[in-house]
């Protein structure tokens, strides 16, 4: 409901009140003007409530637009994956998602997990540079981006 529609409709059950000759002073008279004046005060939140959702909405859509053209230009046209980088693979044992692991990043001294972005579960866990292959699903060491293995 438009916010200007549901104000004119409070304030035409305001002069349909005043219209009535209510006695204030009557529990009838009280009961049905502050019910009008909880409408309006509804209707006032209502109103500021869709303004501050005008705002929003128009500020998400320009940090979308942004973050659009900070992918562009951030990623390569294809993937983002440089063809020029050997990537270890590794399959998830409950979905069968390959994984691919840049092996710059397995010479870190700090431990470190992945998970699969698929469901969630660790699929590789580099514990004191000592990496079990065959515990954690190690397929291969393929060479470029995956990509290019489809072709």
């Amino acid at each position: 409901m438009e916010t200007s529609g549901l104000r004119s409709k409070v304030a035409y059950l305001q002069g349909l009140s005043a219209g009535l000759s209510l006695n204030e002073g009557s529990g009838e008279g009280r009961l049905i003007k502050g019910i009008i004046g909880v409408l309006d005060a509804f209707a006032g939140s209502f109103e500021e409530m869709n303004e501050s959702y005008s705002h929003l909405k128009d500020y998400l859509e320009s940090v979308d637009e942004d973050l659009s053209l900070l992918e562009d230009d951030f990623y390569d046209e294809e993937d983002g994956l440089s063809g020029d980088t050997d990537y270890m693979e590794v399959e998830c044992p409950d979905c069968a998602e390959k994984v691919y692991i840049d092996p710059e990043i397995l010479g870190d001294q700090e431990v470190f997990e992945i998970t699969c972005p698929n469901c969630s579960r660790v699929v590789f866990i580099n514990e004191d540079n000592r990496i079990s292959r065959q515990e954690h699903g190690i397929i291969q060491m393929s060479a470029g981006s995956p990509e290019e293995e489809d072709i």
